[in-house]
């Protein structure tokens, strides 16, 4: 068997019609597959190698063979085995010459290999990288959405204080008395269309009832009952 018919056998194997066809499916599918490609080609060469080392045993057993009718032949019987040594030799010289031959392209073969293996362990270095790289940018990213987190929080917080300093319309609710007072804490108001700083009391009695007081703009100021006040919306005093 020689290479060619090694490599036809290999092809069949694979369930395809011939070498070419096979190289082609292999190498269509990127760099792994061309050590595939070598993996196959060093397979060839090992069926032709099979091939020779069969030879040599029939060779060598024919040799044997002959080696032993010597003793027992006539000179015409010498003269042929003679000339089959002569067949014998001229062969195994073809044969080293073609071991030869495949030993030098196997040689070749292990050092594409070599290369191979190089180009896939730099690969998979920049791959490990780039998983790093990824990693850190992932730690970064969780870092950032904490972060999002805690000023959404703030801003939800900062909404609700700034709601509880909205105007409240005083058909819907008037201010909390203090406990244990007859009249609320100091709070914006809006009287007659004029901004005011005010206080809303209880007066008892059969007269008395829910005003608003005039506290003379003035933020910690005494309630006043100089009017009655027309008050339609109001909203606390922000603390300091």
């Amino acid at each position: 068997m020689d290479i060619e018919q090694a490599k036809q056998q290999i092809a069949q194997d694979a369930g395809v019609e011939n070498w070419n066809e096979l190289i082609k499916s292999l190498e269509s599918e990127g760099l792994l597959s061309q050590i595939s490609v070598l993996n196959f080609n060093c397979k060839a060469y090992d069926l032709v190698l099979s091939s020779k080392d069969k030879e040599i045993a029939e060779l060598k057993e024919k040799i044997k063979f002959n080696h032993d009718l010597m003793s027992n032949l006539d000179t015409d019987n010498y003269l042929k085995i003679k000339d089959q040594r002569r067949e014998i030799a001229g062969l195994k010289q073809e044969m080293e010459i073609n071991l030869t031959r495949h030993g030098e392209k196997l040689t070749f073969l292990n050092k594409d290999n070599e290369n191979l293996k190089k180009e896939i362990a730099e690969l998979e270095e920049i791959i490990k990288s780039q998983a790093i790289i990824k990693e850190a940018d992932n730690a970064g990213l969780n870092s950032l959405n904490k972060i999002i987190k805690v000023y959404k929080q703030e801003i939800e917080s900062l909404k609700e204080e700034i709601k509880k300093y909205e105007w409240i319309d005083c058909k819907e609710r008037t201010p909390e008395l203090i406990d244990g007072e007859d009249y609320s804490e100091n709070v914006f108001a809006i009287a007659d269309g004029i901004l005011m700083i005010m206080c809303y009391c209880y007066i008892p009695g059969d007269d008395g009832g829910f005003v608003w007081a005039n506290c003379n703009n003035k933020i910690d100021g005494d309630a006043e009952f100089d009017d009655e006040y027309e008050v339609i919306k109001w909203k606390p005093i922000p603390k300091i």
